[in-house]
C-alpha cells in the first residue's frame, strides 16, 4: 500500500472492520452470537499462523474454543446470506464493467471419512489423488483488485448416493450430485441474477474441454483481439494468488468442522476477511499521500 500514510491505513483498517461487522450483524438474532462471529473474524485476521478453534479462542481471551465452534456448528444463521453480503461488498469496492469472473477449485486435505464431501480424489493442492474435500470457488477480478464472491463444496457420488452419510453431515435435503462444471454454472447464474458487473468468465481445464494440450478454448464476440483474450486468461492466476493468501494468512484450510454448514460458514467468513483486505488495499492505494508540512517563507 503505497498511497496512504500509516495513520490513514490504520484508520482504514479500523473503519473497514467496523463496517463488515455491521454488515454481518443482521444474520444473527442474538447479540452474543454476533459478538462471537466478530471474534471469529478477528481471529482470522490475527497474527496466529494456525486459525484453529483453540488458537482463535486464545486470541479472543476465551477459556476454550466452544464459542468459536458454536458459530460454525450449533448456531443458527445462513451462510448463503453471508456469501451474498461478501459478493455485494466486493462489487461495491472492486466493481468494473470489464471485470472477469474466475472459476477454479482447491483441495482441503483431511483425515478420516466423516468430514462432509471427503474422499480420495485428485487435488492440485497436493498434486495427487489423496483424502480431501474439494471446494469450487468464483473470484471477482478487476483492475481494482480481486476477491472471492462464491463457493460450493463438491460432493462425490459416494456421498450423494448415501442418504445416511448425507444426513450425518447435515447436508440439506434434496442435494443431488453435481459435477464441478455444473457447480460453476450455478455460480455464474447467481452472479448474473445479482447484476454483478463483469464481461468475461475464465476457468481451468476441468471446467472446459481439453486433452492436456497447451491451449485455451474460448467463446467470445467476433473481432475480439488476441491481446484481449490473453489479458482475460491471465486473470486466472489471480484466483491462485487468492487461494494461497487465504490459506496462508486467513486459515481457509484450517476448518475443523465436519458438517455441510460448518464448511460453508467457515469459508464464507474467510471470504469476508479476504474481501475486506482487498477493499482496504484498493482504498489505500487510491488515497494520495499527505504533503509534507513545511515552514512558509517570510
Amino acid at each position: 500500500m503505497t498511497g496512504a500514510s500509516i495513520e490513514a491505513t490504520l484508520e482504514l483498517w479500523a473503519s473497514s472492520l467496523r463496517e463488515v461487522k455491521a454488515r454481518m450483524r443482521p444474520l444473527f438474532s442474538q447479540a452474543r452470537v454476533a459478538a462471537s462471529a466478530n471474534s471469529f473474524l478477528d481471529g482470522l485476521l490475527g497474527d496466529e499462523r494456525r486459525k484453529t478453534g483453540w488458537m482463535r479462542a486464545e486470541a479472543a481471551g476465551d477459556a476454550g474454543p466452544w464459542r468459536q465452534q458454536a458459530i460454525l456448528g450449533r448456531g443458527r444463521w445462513d451462510a448463503d446470506a453471508l456469501r451474498d453480503i461478501v459478493r455485494d461488498y466486493a462489487v461495491e469496492h472492486l466493481g468494473t464493467d470489464d471485470a472477469v469472473l474466475v472459476i477454479d477449485e482447491t483441495g482441503f486435505l483431511k483425515q478420516g471419512k466423516a468430514s462432509c464431501g471427503v474422499g480420495r480424489q485428485y487435488t492440485g493442492s497436493a498434486g495427487k489423488v489423496t483424502n480431501c474435500q474439494i471446494g469450487v470457488f468464483a473470484a471477482y477480478v478487476s483492475t481494482r483488485g480481486h476477491a472471492f464472491v462464491d463457493r460450493a463444496l463438491y460432493l462425490p457420488k459416494s456421498w450423494t448416493a448415501d442418504p445416511a452419510r448425507l444426513a450425518a453431515a447435515h447436508v440439506p435435503e434434496g442435494t443431488a450430485f453435481a459435477t464441478k462444471p455444473a457447480l460453476a454454472v450455478q455460480m455464474i447464474e447467481r452472479a448474473i441474477a445479482a447484476d454483478m458487473p463483469f464481461a468475461w468468465v475464465a476457468a481451468d481445464a476441468v471446467y472446459g474441454a481439453g486433452d492436456d494440450l497447451a491451449f485455451f478454448t474460448t467463446w467470445c464476440p467476433a473481432g475480439t483481439t488476441i491481446e484481449t483474450l490473453v489479458g482475460v486468461e491471465g486473470h486466472r492466476w489471480d484466483i491462485e494468488d487468492s487461494f494461497e493468501t487465504a490459506k496462508n494468512e486467513l486459515g481457509l484450510d484450517h476448518n475443523e468442522t465436519r458438517s455441510w454448514h460448518g464448511w460453508h460458514r467457515h469459508v464464507s467468513l474467510v471470504m469476508l476477511a479476504f474481501a475486506m483486505l482487498a477493499a482496504i488495499r484498493t482504498r489505500a492505494n487510491a488515497t494520495p499521500p499527505k504533503r509534507p508540512w513545511t515552514i512558509p517563507r517570510t
